[in-house]
């Protein structure tokens, strides 16, 4: 009996020490079979054309054998990482994810992180980053450069930040597009300030030096580009002493911007491609009032590995293909800054004065835009421009509002012509207070007598009839201005 009992519980520590073996074995073999880039390349049809991309590409036999390969595994798992839990996790969720709907679109992005590609015995940084790469005949890249600096509104780039699966063919490549994104966009107009608050704080005029212009910070041409030294005329050659030739050097020195030149060579203002957010997101308030903060969404996508650069970006084009002067002649910003403002202003009733209440045009409830009034061709100075007439305001109204807009012109040019006497009046007295009043008093008169005349170019300018109750109320209040600097300087006390 104890011989019996005996042989059993051998029987069965040998029997738990061979299941244990052989689950050992089969975790080891399914481990290793599933950790093979053949395993990923034929078992899952998404991974297709991936697969055969990563067999074209350098990385499947970087000297001709098998020996050198760079396998799955090893790029898009860190060093350490292939046996993890972490990794048998993110096995099993694609692998979920690929039975439960076999002809939906790959779960997750991959990612690939910079300690997989800067291994040892792959891409080691004292090996690469200082190394000048040159870039078709006139271009030059380092890497150096892209990671040390903090380019995108304080956030550091990756390797896969520029390093993307972008097309069929390659694995991942760096497409142009990339490059032009961040190198070639354009700042931001700094057009004048919307009128708020004190009159005092609208800005009249075009500031011409805020043209697009795109050499300043990461969007200097001679970043990318070698500064060229051959003379720009044809009849000066660098070899004549008598002579000055004309260079790149010599316009780069003389802060000539590279603009004036190479405008049609960059085409598009890199805009966001807002409606790419509903791929992943839900519409709402919350995500349109975030989404204009660049700082949190190059933290939240490309620090977050989230997206690439071209799912949010709308790149710009760069080489040749535009007419030199079309680019410059058909965009209306290279020299009108924030045109129209003043006709906006008096439309949508925006304050330009603590006095002056505002109130918008008759046709702001209805959101009726400039093209919804200016439908009439004319021609003047060789230019064919649209206008508004009585006869537009018939096509929405009554026949008798044809003479609608000529009445307001009349009302409005009469009001304009009495604001007028009464600015000369105040210029009049301020020119003869000269030496007559402390610096401090005529200051005040100053300031005054401009803030009238601000008021008076916003109806002036943005034409009154755009909103004739509203310019009426800024045209007196424009009064009380001018009649305020003139008792400002009266002597007659």
């Amino acid at each position: 009996m104890r011989l019996s009992l005996s042989f059993g519980w051998r029987a069965l520590a040998i029997a738990t020490v061979a299941l244990v073996v052989v689950l050992v074995g089969v975790r080891e073999g399914a481990e290793y079979y599933t950790s093979q880039s053949s395993f990923c390349g034929g078992s899952c049809h998404i991974m297709d054309e991936p697969n055969q991309s990563w067999i074209d590409s350098k990385h499947y036999a970087l000297d001709g054998s098998a020996e050198k390969r760079a396998e799955c595994i090893e790029c898009h798992f860190l060093p350490g990482e292939k046996r993890s839990f972490k990794a048998m996790m993110e096995g099993a969720r694609h692998l979920a994810a690929y039975l439960y709907d076999r002809d939906a679109h790959m779960p997750i992005r991959p990612v690939v992180k910079d300690g997989a590609c800067l291994r040892s015995g792959c891409h080691s940084t004292d090996k690469f980053e200082d190394k000048t790469l040159k870039l078709g005949e006139t271009s030059v890249f380092t890497h150096k450069a892209h990671f040390e600096k903090e380019v995108l509104k304080g956030q550091k780039l990756f390797c896969d930040t520029c390093h993307v699966k972008h097309s069929a063919e390659k694995h991942f490549e760096v497409p142009n597009e990339i490059c032009f994104t961040c190198h070639l966009r354009p700042e931001s107009p700094q057009v004048g300030e919307q009128a708020t608050g004190q009159p005092s704080q609208i800005k009249i005029g075009f500031d011409f030096g805020a043209v697009v212009k795109f050499e300043e910070r990461a969007n200097k041409c001679s970043l990318c580009h070698t500064v060229p030294t051959k003379s720009l005329q044809e009849q000066f050659t660098a070899d004549d002493p008598s002579k000055k030739p004309i260079t790149h050097q010599t316009l780069e020195r003389a802060g000539v911007p590279c603009e004036s030149c190479h405008l049609h060579q960059v085409v598009g203002r890199d805009e966001i491609k807002t409606d790419e957010c509903l791929d992943c997101h839900s519409a709402s308030s919350t995500l349109w009032s975030k989404g204009k903060d660049a700082r949190l969404m190059h933290d939240k996508h490309v620090a977050g590995r989230r997206a690439d650069c071209l799912e949010c970006h709308q790149p710009s084009e760069h080489g040749k293909g535009r007419d030199y002067l079309d680019s410059v002649r058909s965009d209306c910003v290279q020299c009108h800054r924030d045109q129209h403002r003043f006709q906006k202003i008096l439309l949508a009733g925006e304050r330009v004065s603590e006095n002056v209440s505002p109130v918008p045009g008759l046709m702001h409830a209805v959101q009726t835009n400039c093209a919804g009034c200016h439908i009439e061709t004319k021609h003047k100075d060789g230019q064919i421009f649209v206008t508004g007439s009585g006869k537009t305001c018939v096509k929405c109204h009554t026949p008798e509002h044809h003479k609608m807009l000529d009445d307001w012109k009349k009302t409005l040019d009469s009001e304009l012509e009495f604001v007028r006497e009464v600015e000369t009046e105040a210029l009049e007295a301020l020119t003869a207070a000269a030496g007559k009043f402390d610096a401090a008093k005529l200051k005040e008169a100053e300031e005054t007598l401009t803030a009238g005349q601000e008021l008076l170019n916003i109806v002036e300018i943005g034409n009154g009839v755009h909103n004739k109750k509203y310019s009426i109320m800024i045209l007196d209040e424009a009064i009380t201005n001018f009649e305020d600097a003139i008792d400002l300087l009266d002597t007659s006390d």
